[in-house]
């Protein structure tokens, strides 16, 4: 894939960065700091070409979620809009987006957890251990398509 542009160490607060507009939609766009709002882990979940994925606890209500970062620099306009499509999105087989947070240097996509890993590396192995039908596969392109 590719390395992570912007980790939590290097995230910048001190410049106003401009802010992210949303016309409607179901996550918040939060103005604080990621690290006020959320405990981060330092683990890696994954890795993208633009950034890395964090699991992440909220202080208050102690809900698990992944943090996605992504440098503003590498992408430009696409992490906002990224973002202003999972705004939007409320559908089962999508993950969700809770809120944003952003610094200068980086957008931060505070995203469902999700630890049932790739849909191609399941498949490869339930493949592997049973015989795949095409009722399952039927069933699992369902799904993709409904999203």
């Amino acid at each position: 894939m590719g390395s992570s542009c912007c980790s939590l160490e290097q995230a910048d607060s001190s410049n106003k960065p401009e802010v992210i507009q949303f016309s409607h939609g179901f996550a918040l766009l939060n103005d604080g700091r990621i690290d006020d709002v959320y405990d981060v882990s330092k683990t890696k979940l994954g890795e993208g070409a633009f950034g890395g994925v964090y699991l992440a606890t909220h202080k208050d209500t102690k809900a698990v979620r992944a943090v996605k970062t992504t440098s503003r620099m590498a992408l430009g306009g696409e992490a906002v809009e990224e973002s202003k499509t999972l705004r939007r999105l409320n559908h089962p087989n999508i993950i969700r987006l809770y809120e944003t947070f952003q610094d200068a240097k980086c957008v931060y996509l505070v995203l469902e957890a999700c630890t049932g890993g790739e849909l191609l590396d399941r498949i490869m192995e339930e493949t592997r251990s049973v015989r795949w039908t095409e009722h399952k596969a039927a069933t699992y392109f369902k799904q993709v398509l409904s999203a």
